[in-house]
C-alpha cells in the first residue's frame, strides 16, 4: 500500500537484526537515521550492542539528482543483478547481460 512503516516496528526490527554476528565486522545503513529520534535510536542501540561507530556520511545532493539515480535503478528478477539507466546500464536495452 506504500504506507510508512511505524517507528516502534523499525526500531524493534533494527535491534534485532543488529544483533547478529554477521554485522559485528560492520555494515552500512543507507538513508538511516531519517530524523533525530532515529538517531538517538540508533545510538543508544549501537552502545548496548557495543559497536564502535567509526564513521557517519552526509551526502548533500538535490532532490532533482537523488530522483534521477531512484528512478533509473533496473533490476533482473531472474538473477537479482541491478543496472542504472543512465550509470550501469545493459548492453542492450531490456535484456540482462549479467
Amino acid at each position: 500500500k506504500g504506507q510508512i512503516i511505524p517507528q516502534d516496528l523499525t526500531f524493534s526490527y533494527l535491534k534485532n537484526e543488529l544483533s547478529k554476528e554477521k554485522y559485528r565486522k560492520g555494515f552500512l545503513l543507507d538513508g538511516y537515521p531519517k530524523d533525530d529520534e532515529c538517531r538517538k535510536f540508533i545510538i543508544k542501540t549501537l552502545q548496548e550492542l557495543q559497536f564502535d561507530a567509526t564513521a557517519a556520511l552526509y551526502f548533500d545532493v538535490s532532490r532533482i539528482s537523488v530522483t534521477e539515480r531512484l528512478c533509473g535503478r533496473l533490476f533482473c528478477e531472474k538473477c537479482e543483478h541491478n543496472f542504472h539507466k543512465i550509470f550501469f546500464p545493459p548492453k542492450e536495452e531490456g535484456i540482462c547481460d549479467n
